[in-house]
């Protein structure tokens, strides 16, 4: 019988979404990377832009059962992997590797603070390590001022308590861009973030 509401966060649309692995053709250390490319072309990387001096984060999952979780029906069938390349894609700058089928969570996480002096270019990839291919990938990009340059899905990045089933997400918006000096209905800050994210479960 109580209310529960959470800042739905300030990450706007910050994240790609994709409902399965598409490999690309290409592969690092023997394992496929996958494809962003919706159409016809093939593009093994995703293109962001880091402002100097911005921490960015990203964030990424698929729909394999979380084993560390309490009362969890199953543990992570599937090894993925995240990597931040540079523009010229000569070197790896930050990498997330983690074990998920021994670990048992669908999940990597890396961050990357840009201390080049001026906006930095970097190239986002997915790998495929071991498993079956995953489905319905996610990364969440954790830093608003982070552009996405290509293939953005702008998806949604409330997630978390504030999109859990019962609870209300507050976004936000600007005092002035309420009803009480003119504007019906609000309009919501581009920050705040958008809201929709899929819960799923296993039984």
């Amino acid at each position: 019988g109580v209310h529960y509401f959470s800042s739905a966060g300030n990450s706007g649309a910050k994240s790609y979404e994709a409902s399965a692995f598409d490999d690309s053709g290409f592969s690092y250390g023997g394992q496929p990377i996958h494809d962003f490319d919706p159409g016809g072309g093939v593009d093994y990387s995703l293109e962001m832009t880091i402002p100097d001096g911005v921490q960015a984060s990203f964030s990424f999952q698929w729909d394999d059962p979380f084993g560390s979780l309490p009362n969890s029906s199953g543990t992570g069938a599937t090894d993925m992997d995240l990597y931040l390349v540079n523009a010229g894609f000569t070197s790896i700058i930050a990498s997330s590797q983690d074990n998920n089928i021994s670990g048992g969570d669908p999940y990597e996480v890396l961050s990357y603070t840009n201390s080049s002096g001026g906006d930095l270019t970097v190239n986002l990839m997915i790998q495929h390590y071991a498993g079956p291919a995953a489905t319905n990938m996610k990364v969440v990009v954790w830093s608003n001022s982070v552009s996405i340059d290509e293939f953005d899905t702008e998806s949604s990045t409330c997630v978390g308590q504030s999109n859990s089933e019962g609870a209300m997400a507050v976004g936000a918006a600007a005092y002035y861009n309420t009803p009480d000096f003119g504007v019906s209905p609000p309009v919501i800050n581009g920050f705040s973030s958008k809201g929709g994210t899929v819960i799923r479960r296993t039984r």
